[in-house]
């Protein structure tokens, strides 16, 4: 039973967590609420941060910002616009 209120303890904090990420992805990557869900979602995002939640407690912001966009382009994406050469 303790078990139990642990696992919804992380769940709750989690969900927190990613609600209070999305204005700083909207910010960064300079898109709407649609087009970060859309992002969210091609990416499989949301699975990609339940499992780095530990890790991003011990990072800033910016550094979860870059880890998300790695993630992004080693799947052939990306978020913000290419600079031109």
């Amino acid at each position: 039973m303790g078990k139990d209120i642990e696992y919804d303890d992380r769940e709750d904090k989690l969900l927190d967590f990613k609600i209070s990420l999305i204005p700083y992805l909207m910010k960064a990557w300079n898109k709407d609420n649609f087009e970060i869900s859309t992002i969210l979602e091609r990416y499989q995002l949301l699975p990609y941060i339940d499992a780095s939640y530990e890790i991003y407690q011990t990072m800033g912001v910016q550094g979860i910002i870059e880890d998300l966009e790695e993630f992004i382009e080693e799947q052939g994406g990306y978020v913000r616009e290419r600079k031109k050469s």
